[in-house]
């Protein structure tokens, strides 16, 4: 069973599955946010999280991820999250 999220984005608001990394869902929505490799090796995708819980169900992204950011491209949201 796939639960849903609210994602807080500077263009608003969407509601994402938690099944999936960020990136995928965003983009399935129509929605767009910069990445490179979409596995955690270069850190192109790297967005603050301001609010909320992520996982990285397991994997150890290869980028270097300062504090308070996270990777789109590989993080899944664990709870209502927003990125600046």
């Amino acid at each position: 069973m796939t639960n849903n999220v609210e994602l807080t984005l500077p263009s608003g608001k969407v509601i994402i599955g938690t099944e999936e990394p960020i990136l995928n869902s965003v983009e399935r929505l129509g929605h767009s946010l910069e990445y490179n490799c979409r596995d955690g090796h270069c850190g192109f995708c790297a967005k603050t999280l301001i609010t909320g819980e992520v996982s990285y169900k397991g994997r150890t992204p290869m980028a270097f991820i300062p504090n308070g950011k996270i990777l789109t491209c590989c993080s899944y949201p664990k709870t209502d999250i927003e990125l600046e």
